[in-house]
């Protein structure tokens, strides 16, 4: 599955369920809670096959609250971070560190049931080389979940331009499903009300040329 934030996926029940555990973790923890996050992390818990024996590997999750969300499906989720003071104190004892630098040369013999990146890629100078790291991090028949903050402006890195080189990259590893890359709405509008969804910052003015680009892919056996 390959898609950009739409307004179709928010209208879901399964969604808003989602959402609203989120929320109610981020106003426990008082934690940042942005426009893009308020899309990717419902919709990343929503649409990856999350198991209880799954070992997970959450590339540059250290600065938010997600892998402690993530850490009550599964059986561990490991924080590959650079630094160990960037991780976020969590509640749960299933939830690891490891010195990880994704822009370098990985040569791991551990894989991972799933890999997240959640909005990691877009501060890289080199995302495709950092693609091609967490590309080999990945079970054979485990998944890769990736966001991309996108500026349709092109006004910063990955740009939208991009996303067909990203395509053809994990084409070769990886079974990508539907890819649906049309535009809505999303992030034009300023308010959606009949939502009856605490979505303050997502459909601000500030963001209308931004999106978020989402991918979920399971690694060929």
């Amino acid at each position: 599955m390959i898609t950009f934030a739409q307004l179709k996926h928010l209208k879901s029940k399964k969604f808003q369920k989602l959402y609203k555990e989120i929320l109610k973790y981020h106003n426990k923890v008082g934690y940042f809670f942005d426009w893009s996050r308020q899309w990717e992390y419902p919709w990343i818990l929503k649409n990856v096959p999350f198991k209880k024996r799954d070992v997970i590997l959450d590339v540059g999750g250290g600065t938010c609250h997600f892998p402690s969300l993530v850490a009550r499906r599964v059986k561990k989720v490991i924080v590959g971070e650079i630094y160990r003071e960037r991780v976020w104190k969590t509640e749960t004892d299933n939830v690891k560190f490891l010195k990880l630098d994704i822009s370098s040369f990985i040569e791991s013999k551990t894989k991972y049931d799933v890999v997240l990146c959640i909005s990691v890629l877009e501060h890289l100078n080199d995302t495709l080389s950092a693609l091609k790291n967490l590309v080999e991090l990945v079970k054979k028949g485990g998944y890769l979940a990736i966001t991309i903050d996108l500026f349709l402006d092109n006004s910063r890195r990955c740009k939208e331009e991009e996303i067909m080189s990203i395509i053809k990259l994990l084409e070769h590893d990886f079974d990508l499903g539907k890819i649906d890359l049309s535009k809505d709405d999303l992030y034009q509008k300023t308010t959606l009300q009949e939502m009856k969804l605490d979505l303050p910052n997502l459909y601000s003015r500030n963001y209308k040329n931004r999106t978020s680009l989402g991918i979920i892919i399971k690694k060929k056996k």
